[in-house]
């Protein structure tokens, strides 16, 4: 029998135990191991009456607590872990566990199947004016160029999960787009295609086990077949890569990033991936000015120094979004910021990039904004003069600036003008708004 002295011992070390918790809790609210993917971030609720008593204020403060709990990635992860090794469940929205566990992007999976198919009309109004923008460059001495980067679920269609053996593939973006590109001269690369081709001939594989992007080793490829795309039919000499050292390694960073997504401690992947150090043949190289509309396919390339080595230090707008480049004084800045118009003539090359899973959203609303751009074109040094005179508006209704001005012109309103534009001019100048 267990005597008195002993249950209270008991008792007191239980108490003592969840007592630490408790504080280390509250003092501790950072995780011992983060989670990756996104999630919705718990604000504190505000305190009243009418919360408290109706017990909404408790209620979300319980959920904020358990969101701040410091063992909860620990704990979410071993249960992600017991799920996937013992019911072959995966507890991540957009990560579908394929045969010999080879993980896939399910947006990718239904791309393949057709599931998202926009309708012939709808793609056929994109093209349309893809194919206006590209002739008003070509009139120009511009290009345009479309790249269809390849998609995992074309690349390994037999590694899908068993549930799909039985689901019937219908006509998809992509088998829409690839027919409709070469029929209406669309300057245009298709390395989904391309990927297929080669294949059987590659001599290390082209995609990782537990990644959905082109791995490295492919970078090469993908890298100099852009490259002498655009030198087609002009005398531009634009910088290669080379490879300059090669070494067989276990899967590196990006190429895990379906595997990161299931926030679990193990699953091995025995395959080794070949991984090349580049260089960049940069002597008497031609820098035409490029800009890169893509999703997130064009990392690789970026990171690796395309816009700044192949177009001149051109800028990469990430779903015609928020904006990526080499140029500090454009850093944070997003597509909306510019002027189309300005932005078509300032550039000689414009690329257009997505996998071939998100041609349901491609271009990403650029062909709208670029095709009424270049209805309604002005010359460069009208863009240049409506934007200034933007900006001294702009400057008018600052009442700090315009003071500071009023006093440096001391009444003078001919010199107040004056001082007006060249702040304006210089403003967006120094912005990269302006040449």
């Amino acid at each position: 029998m267990i005597g008195e002295r002993t249950y209270k011992i008991l008792f007191f070390t239980l108490m003592l135990f969840m007592s630490c918790f408790v504080l280390i809790s509250f003092f501790h609210t950072r995780q011992i191991e983060p989670l990756q993917g996104t999630y919705n971030k718990i604000e504190r609720p505000k305190l009243s009456w009418s919360a408290w008593f109706s017990g909404d204020y408790q209620k979300k403060m319980d959920l904020r607590s358990n969101s701040k709990f410091f063992l909860r990635s620990v704990l979410i992860k071993i249960r992600n872990q017991i799920d996937f090794d013992l019911f072959d469940k995966v507890n991540a929205d957009v990560v579908v566990k394929g045969k010999d566990n080879m993980l896939f992007d399910k947006l990718y999976l239904d791309s393949y199947l057709g599931n998202n198919f926009l309708g012939e009309s709808i793609i056929d109004d994109k093209l349309y004016k893809i194919k206006a923008i590209q002739d008003s460059l070509d009139n120009w001495n511009k290009k345009l160029l479309v790249v269809i980067a390849p998609s995992k679920a074309d690349y390994f269609p037999d590694h899908f999960p068993i549930a799909y053996d039985k689901l019937q593939k219908k006509i998809s973006n992509y088998d829409y787009y690839a027919q409709q590109l070469n029929a209406k001269d669309i300057n245009h690369l298709d390395f989904n295609k391309l990927f297929l081709e080669i294949k059987d001939s590659s001599s290390y594989a082209l995609y990782p086990n537990l990644g959905t992007h082109w791995n490295n080793y492919a970078r090469l490829f993908v890298w100099n077949t852009i490259v002498e795309k655009l030198e087609e039919k002009t005398d531009w000499k634009l910088s290669k890569l080379r490879e300059s050292k090669m070494e067989m390694l276990p899967a590196q960073g990006r190429d895990n990033d379906l595997r990161h997504l299931l926030n679990i401690y193990n699953l091995k992947d025995t395959t080794r991936y070949a991984y090349r150090t580049y260089a960049i043949d940069s002597a008497y190289i031609d820098k035409p000015m490029g800009l890169v509309i893509a999703d997130s396919y064009y990392w690789g390339l970026f990171a690796e120094g395309f816009s700044k080595e192949v177009l001149g230090k051109g800028m990469y707008w990430y779903y015609n979004n928020t904006i990526h480049t080499d140029n500090p004084e454009v850093k944070d800045r997003q597509a909306k910021d510019y002027d189309l118009r300005s932005i078509i003539h300032q550039h000689d090359i414009i690329i257009l990039l997505a996998t071939a899973a998100n041609l349901h959203d491609f271009p990403f609303g650029f062909e709208e904004e670029a095709f009424k751009a270049i209805q309604n074109l002005s010359t460069p040094e009208q863009i240049r003069e409506e934007q200034i005179n933007g900006m001294i508006k702009r400057i008018k209704n600052n009442a700090e600036w315009i003071s500071d001005l009023h006093k440096k012109a001391n009444g003078d309103t001919q010199v107040l003008d004056s001082l007006l534009y060249h702040q304006a001019e210089y403003y967006l100048s120094s912005q990269g708004f302006i040449e």
